[in-house]
């Protein structure tokens, strides 16, 4: 018996009968083999593992298509995924047909994939990945090796999907660093862009601005225009001097305030400078002119027989005045959506009405945020949003913390900026909830009791750092729950979530959302505001959890 899948590409129907051992839930075990350890065999390095993939490439048949595909590729080291949204956003506004590849998935790995805004099919995943994983897996068995590791895998079939559904644009996003990335294997992108750097990964990329930054700029080609947002001094040298040995332009995006508005748009926002986004946070307006200036440029040099004609009166504008921001930009940054990154989300199981935060008790609000500056951005939006509520007593508003980071991570450097903001503007959490993820890497949620060693950890540096600030600040905040961890031992939280005030360490996100559910349910009249962030393995669980196979 077979399963037939039909995919209608732009000019041809591609018919590809599938035995059932090749089904998604196949695919996704194969990918899973992908994931090794992260240390590499003694010998090997990082660049040996990169220049293999030229040779994968070449099998795939990818050499000459890649020099076709139009991209825009995109480095950083905070807010690289929301840049990349607001950028696919707005050249989708004008009628080009987009791909847009990003990591790491939240829920499903087809999200990594987007066409036109939405993640590949289960159907067109199928026809794909098969081809891409038997090609390669007839070289093995002719030449021997080993075939790309999980994320070099994943780029390789993401550039084969974008070059064979033949889209007018592919906005890509690097994962790690830029000039030893998977992404980092296309030829030549019509435009490069840098979001704001700081330290991460410093492990692989070294332990300075500047030496993180020249591995971001190794995305930078020859002939090929760059733009950074607004960087610290030493990390924009680094990115200058990169340029520089390539002869090519650099510049710094301009503010969003800086351009003029359409014309064609009303006078009234016109004289108002409206620039409205879809993603929440002061900090996304640098996302988002990184990804104006991205787009202006790559408009400017596409050639025009390839442009849909929905786009050819914004190129035209653009032509006459270079500062002038045409509608359909303004339209895609105020249409771009990025699940996980500042997303306010109500409970389907308490609420009335799905997605409308008022009318729920329960609302969580979730960002990824995992590096300092990142928890200090999301400190300052999650107060931001909720400070627009009218303070109550504890039976009127809960506001729970939700967070978990990974260990290779100083949680004193994650959480320090973010309790500083939230008690520079007199903010408490009623409840802290420190939670072990259900899933990481790996491509399906683990399952069974976890140790949760490493949350104690964590709830130990919140209580010493609020309760600092509270000292420092002439007051006492609310005592702590405790939990007893003996050496080797896997345990669970103190009270079951029983007590509603201090900090406490839970079992697994499962156990956390129908806590938080039962208590909505038994104080409907209390609003529960639940940040979740620190890790985006954490925010993907959540998702998961509470949507329970609802489309994100």
């Amino acid at each position: 018996q077979t399963n037939i899948y039909y995919n209608v590409s732009r000019n041809s129907l591609h018919t590809i009968r599938m035995s059932e051992d090749k089904n998604y839930e196949s695919a996704l075990k194969s990918i899973g083999t992908l994931i090794h350890s992260q240390t590499r065999p003694e010998g090997k390095t990082w660049e040996d593992d990169f220049n293999k993939l030229h040779s994968s490439v070449e099998q795939l048949g990818l050499t000459e298509e890649l020099k076709k595909l139009s991209i825009i590729h995109i480095a950083g080291t905070k807010g690289k995924g929301s840049t990349c949204a607001f950028a696919e956003s707005i050249l989708r506004s004008g009628g080009c047909s987009t791909g847009l590849f990003t990591s790491p998935h939240l829920v499903d790995i087809r999200e990594r994939f987007r066409l036109n805004g939405a993640p590949i099919s289960e159907e067109l995943f199928l026809q794909h990945f098969w081809v891409v994983w038997d090609k390669l897996q007839a070289v093995k068995a002719s030449e021997g090796g080993t075939l790309p590791a999980y994320f070099r895998f994943l780029t390789l079939l993401g550039l084969y999907i974008f070059t064979q559904e033949k889209v007018d644009v592919l906005v890509l996003e690097v994962g790690l660093g830029g000039r030893l990335d998977a992404t980092n294997v296309v030829p030549s992108p019509r435009v490069c862009g840098v979001t704001s750097l700081g330290l991460d990964h410093t492990e692989v990329l070294g332990n300075t601005l500047r030496a993180i930054a020249g591995e971001k700029a190794g995305i930078f080609k020859p002939n090929v225009p760059a733009f950074s947002s607004p960087q610290d001094d030493e990390a924009m040298q680094a990115l200058v001097e990169r340029a520089q040995a390539l002869e090519i332009p650099l510049s710094v995006a301009p503010p969003l305030e800086s351009y003029s508005l359409d014309p064609s748009m009303a006078p009234s926002a016109q004289s108002e400078k409206l620039v409205t986004l879809g993603l929440s946070g002061e900090h996304q307006r640098l996302n988002a002119a990184l990804a104006a200036a991205l787009c202006r440029t790559w408009l400017l040099k596409e050639p025009r027989g390839k442009l849909p004609p929905g786009i050819l009166p914004a190129r035209a504008l653009l032509e006459k005045d270079s500062s002038c921001l045409p509608a359909i930009f303004l339209k895609g940054l105020q249409d771009a959506r990025w699940p996980g990154r500042a997303q306010i989300l109500t409970d389907p199981e308490v609420g009335p009405s799905l997605g409308v935060p008022e009318s729920s008790p329960l609302t969580y609000y979730l960002d990824g945020a995992h590096t300092k500056d990142s928890m200090e951005s999301c400190a300052k939006w999650f107060t931001g949003e909720v400070g627009k509520e009218e303070k109550g007593d504890e039976e009127e508003l809960w506001r729970v913390l939700l967070f978990n980071c990974m260990e290779k991570r100083d949680p004193h450097t994650l959480l320090q900026p973010f309790v500083r903001i939230c008690q520079e503007r007199d903010f408490k959490f009623t409840k802290t909830l420190f939670v072990p993820p259900d899933s990481g890497v790996h491509l399906k949620p683990s399952m069974g009791e976890k140790d949760v060693r490493w949350q104690q950890t964590l709830k130990t540096t919140w209580d010493s750092l609020v309760q600092t600030g509270s000292k420092k600040r002439g007051r006492c905040d609310l005592p702590s729950a405790s939990v007893e961890v003996s050496e080797g031992a896997v345990v669970g939280p103190s009270s079951g979530g029983k007590d509603l005030r201090g900090s406490e360490v839970m079992p697994s996100v499962t156990a956390t959302i129908e806590f938080l559910r039962q208590q909505a349910k038994e104080h409907p009249k209390r609003k529960t505001q639940v940040l979740v962030t620190g890790s985006l393995y954490l925010v993907g669980d959540v998702l998961r959890t509470v949507r329970r196979g609802l489309p994100l």
